[in-house]
């Protein structure tokens, strides 16, 4: 997830699997705004990648060892500087969910005009 600030309804763009395997970007671009999202046809996948680059927002998901399905981007101005992390939710007050991150690797890439 990049997040334009830490406050619980900012501007966000994040890579989601559902509880039923459905894995999609999803956005927000403003503070309180409703929540948008494109969805993959790549179910339970294991590897997935949120990359930015200016404005652009790109995801691409794949399983391990497999190429990545198509791609799917978005324009979202989240500013020069983001917050990024790792995220899960329930959805459903009484319900827990147990989730595994492994091998997780964040990077930057200092781009030059």
């Amino acid at each position: 997830m990049a997040r334009k600030s830490l406050d619980g309804n900012s501007a966000q763009v994040n890579i989601v699997m559902h509880g039923n395997k459905l894995t999609s970007l999803q956005w927000r671009k403003m503070a309180a705004d409703s929540t948008y999202e494109q969805r993959t046809d790549v179910l339970t996948a294991d590897v997935l990648v949120l990359q930015r680059k200016g404005k652009t927002y790109t995801m691409r998901v794949s399983h391990k060892g497999q190429p990545f399905g198509p791609a799917k981007k978005i324009d979202l101005d989240l500013g020069d500087e983001v917050y990024l992390g790792l995220f899960v939710c329930s959805h459903v007050p009484d319900k827990i969910k147990k989730v595994a991150f492994t091998k997780v690797k964040l990077t930057y890439q200092k781009t030059y005009k």
